[in-house]
């Protein structure tokens, strides 16, 4: 049996640059990978069948409707293996926050089997896209990466110096499904919607600047989300009157974040958890 470390991720800017034909988003976005983590343990098994017990986590699926269930057969078929698997995930990331639960443990899942199997082919990355759209990013398992189109697109990014702040992540308690975040962003006027290029991006983020970052960046998806669910909109001025450096909705929420030279004692006026962690 071998353990991979299912990390977590916020979004440092998300923009929605287009809707497509078949109704999915064109995104761009800066991933960047943080120490929250789930332990994902893969072990083989003689027959083709996929095991899949997931301890933690209420209301995740252990079955066949678990993305990381999707993912080990998805790759088992890919590579036509045989053999099958059982896995067992020990969740801590609280799924529906927008930190990558489910996505994290699909990718951690590939990165598992890959290494028990040997069987590789870097189209994998893109092509896992159809898993889902954050699952090339916890594939690539890198620091920093920007994405676009529906997550298929994935250049690796450096900052100019390496990130040692602290990150408060003040989960609610409760997850916003991507499903409705878009949902209520298409239903958003959007006559003054602000686009940046894929250059300004990339720029104001390898700066390492968070005073740039806190001028330029955003998450379109924060505005409508909001709407629905105000106390998200408390915890982040919150955290920026607790002195936070930059602060965000992560994804399609429900978490906000906020950078911190160092950790403080945070507690929400509106309850929920707040998670201390690193870029790593």
């Amino acid at each position: 049996m071998i353990r991979i470390r299912s990390w977590a991720k916020i979004n440092l800017h998300l923009q929605v640059a287009s809707k497509r034909e078949d109704g999915y988003h064109c995104l761009q976005t800066v991933f960047a990978r943080v120490s929250l983590h789930d332990d994902v343990f893969i072990e083989a098994k003689r027959e083709p069948v996929v095991e899949l017990f997931v301890n933690g986590g209420g209301g995740v699926p252990h079955g066949p409707k678990n993305i990381a269930f999707k993912a080990a057969r998805w790759y088992l078929n890919r590579f036509k293996i045989n053999w099958g698997v059982k896995i067992i995930i020990n969740k801590r990331i609280p799924p529906g926050s927008g930190l990558g639960a489910g996505s994290s443990n699909a990718g951690a899942v590939i990165r598992g089997l890959a290494q028990f199997f040997g069987e590789w082919d870097p189209k994998v990355v893109v092509e896992a896209v159809s898993l889902g759209a954050d699952v090339p990013f916890f594939i690539m398992d890198v620091p920093f990466a920007y994405a676009e189109g529906v997550g298929e697109v994935m250049e690796v990014i450096e900052p100019e110096r390496g990130f040692d702040e602290k990150i408060a992540l003040l989960y609610p308690g409760f997850g916003v499904s991507t499903k409705e975040a878009f949902e209520l962003f298409d239903a958003e006027e959007k006559s003054d919607l602000s686009l940046l290029s894929k250059d300004e991006i990339i720029s104001t983020f390898k700066s390492s600047d968070w005073e740039s970052m806190s001028r330029l960046f955003f998450n379109h998806l924060e505005v409508p989300v909001f709407k629905k669910h105000p106390e998200l909109a408390q915890n982040k001025k919150f955290l920026k009157e607790k002195g936070a450096l930059f602060s965000l909705m992560s994804g399609s929420g429900s978490t906000v974040y906020g950078i911190f030279g160092e950790e403080i004692k945070l507690e929400p006026p509106s309850g929920g958890e707040v998670f201390w962690c690193e870029f790593i």
